[in-house]
């Protein structure tokens, strides 16, 4: 989450999107979700 909160900001659920990409798309989503993905190998 630190990551994100360095390249997003305070508003984690915000979605960033370039200006330039913006202009090309016809809709995208405004906000986002975070997920947290555990991977075990167990067999």
């Amino acid at each position: 989450m630190e990551a994100i909160r360095a390249f997003a900001g305070k508003e984690l659920n915000v979605a960033v999107v370039a200006e330039k990409a913006q202009k090309m798309m016809l809709d995208f989503d405004k906000e986002v979700r975070h997920y947290e993905v555990i991977y075990s190998d167990n067999g």
